[in-house]
């Protein structure tokens, strides 16, 4: 072979790695540089004291409902915090404002309508709301526990009641009529989405099942089980179902008809919601970090998004120089010199309740 067509091939090899490398890079998820939290100083101390910052704070106050406007803005919900905040990605960097504060931003799920408006449901206050322009207008209420909420492909709203309630119910977006029961004690039906062939599709929080519902007929049929703690689902633009198991702090793609189970990322457990946009990247939050995160759904890499060291700072115990803290989401320990972390449980991943206060007798935490 003469070499000038040795030369020919190598340059034509070398454009084609190029090529293919291109086309690689282009498909692969954009880097991002996660947000923190501007944490200040305190200014104003009483005279004979000196305050500091042990632990920086964090964006949020616990984090739940995840979801997508038409141009790929994140929104998150927090119960809480009573916030709806929105997270942008810009040139690699996160961040994150306040978009509808307290107190009717309280949401635990959120979702956007056909119609551009943002609606989302109000746990403790048992609300469902919606945004039009600058008003807010409540559509349901005298309903504790509200808590999923998601649009039908025919424009139709659906919601659940969890925890204070067990039902499934049709939303009148109008505002106008009450709210139609379809079903009721049905398992805890948490963070659901419409399929490609109408029906829902959700998680049984507390019989550790997939199911597809039926919401004109109420019909029930299982789908997936041998979860811990199905927390939420979402369907990719390809029909993909992913869910979210907050117990075993893991991400798995379903199979809808034949119920298998393939576990695609482990996280830390205390996952709350997830969304995908419309680059079909999926995102998850995770209540026990007060943090968002980005999965490749082919790798199983995670990418921090926004994440914290605290969720929402409650009651302490100290000894000596650690201090315990019961932080809503978890129970931590905090060296009191250093400002070192360490949590020792998470809620719906140990045998724990949300804890409001903490007490040290001995080597016990109560």
């Amino acid at each position: 072979m003469k070499r000038d067509s040795v030369t020919k091939i190598i340059f034509i090899a070398s454009g084609v790695m190029l090529v293919l490398f291109g086309g690689l890079m282009a498909c692969a998820p954009s880097v991002v540089k996660p947000a923190v939290f501007p944490t200040t100083q305190p200014t104003v101390v009483a005279s004979g004291y000196e305050a500091k910052v042990l632990v920086p704070g964090s964006y949020f106050h616990g984090i739940h409902g995840l979801t997508f406007d038409s141009k790929d803005n994140l929104y998150a919900g927090s119960v809480v915090g009573q916030t709806i905040y929105k997270i942008v990605i810009e040139g690699g960097k996160v961040k994150v404002s306040e978009y509808i504060g307290p107190p009717e931003g309280l949401a635990d799920d959120l979702e956007f309508g056909p119609d551009g408006q943002l609606y989302w449901t109000s746990y403790i206050s048992g609300k469902v709301r919606t945004q039009s322009g600058e008003q807010i207008k409540v559509l349901a209420e005298g309903l504790p526990g509200a808590n999923s909420i998601a649009f039908k492909q025919d424009g139709r709203l659906f919601f659940t009641e969890v925890f204070l309630g067990d039902a499934l119910y049709e939303a009148d977006i109008t505002g106008e009529k009450s709210p139609r029961r379809i079903a009721l004690g049905m398992g805890g039906l948490n963070g659901f989405d419409f399929g490609p062939d109408g029906k829902l599709y959700g998680p049984l929080w507390f019989k550790g099942q997939i199911v597809r519902v039926d919401v004109d007929t109420g019909q029930v049929e299982t789908v997936a089980e041998g979860f811990k703690i199905p927390a939420a689902v979402n369907f990719d633009l390809k029909g993909t179902l992913y869910a979210v198991d907050t117990n075993a702090g893991e991400v798995v793609q379903v199979d809808i008809k034949t119920g298998e189970k393939k576990v695609i990322a482990k996280v830390l457990p205390s996952i709350d919601n997830l969304a995908i946009n419309s680059k079909d990247e999926l995102f998850i939050s995770n209540m026990s970090t007060n943090g968002i995160y980005r999965v490749d759904t082919k790798t199983g890499k995670v990418d921090i998004l926004v994440e914290g060291k605290l969720t929402c700072p409650g009651g302490i115990g100290v000894v000596g120089e650690t201090v315990y803290l019961a932080d809503v989401f978890a129970l931590r320990k905090i060296d009191g010199n250093t400002g070192e972390v360490t949590t020792l449980e998470r809620v719906h991943a140990d045998h724990m309740d949300y804890p409001f206060a903490a007490s040290v007798k001995g080597d016990t935490v109560y």
